[in-house]
């Protein structure tokens, strides 16, 4: 597959909140994606998993996805999906989870993690953004997501 990446991409990621305002004027695509021979990620999900706020908050003003999944793969058979909610809640990014949640950020949607590897039991692990918020022990992280009605289950 190689590397494919797009200047959106690099400038989201980084953080350059002036070079991604430009790039977006200049109609680059929201949900363009990065990838290499083992990941696929949005600009979105790069910017709110390095906490980049305002780079976050661009993004979606410009009607970026913010459902957009991940996908690591690591192995042939053991491939991860995220999202930009879950990692800005992994992370206690308060900002960030508010906005994303704003736009339509799903409260729900899990962390994934699939193998072939083992049995049809034990095959997937998911974990929603409340289950990593709670854990890392961020409170308004926590009362964000439970404010728009992630199950507490």
């Amino acid at each position: 597959m190689g590397r494919f990446d797009t200047p959106l991409y690099q400038a989201s990621r980084r953080g350059h909140a002036e070079v991604t305002s430009l790039l977006l004027e200049a109609q680059a695509n929201a949900n363009d994606e990065g990838t290499n021979d083992f990941v696929r990620a949005s600009s979105l999900f790069e910017a709110a998993t390095h906490g980049h706020t305002r780079v976050v908050g661009l993004l979606l003003d410009a009607r970026a996805d913010a459902n957009a999944r991940e996908e690591q793969i690591l192995f042939p058979d053991f491939v991860n999906f995220s999202t930009p909610l879950i990692t800005a809640s992994a992370r206690g990014y308060v900002e960030i989870v508010r906005l994303l949640l704003e736009a339509a950020g799903d409260a729900n949607t899990p962390y994934i993690s699939q193998t072939s590897y083992v049995s049809d039991l034990d095959s997937e692990f998911s974990a929603t953004p409340l289950f990593y918020a709670a854990e890392s022990g961020y409170a308004e992280v926590v009362r964000l997501l439970v404010e728009a009605r992630a199950d507490t289950w």
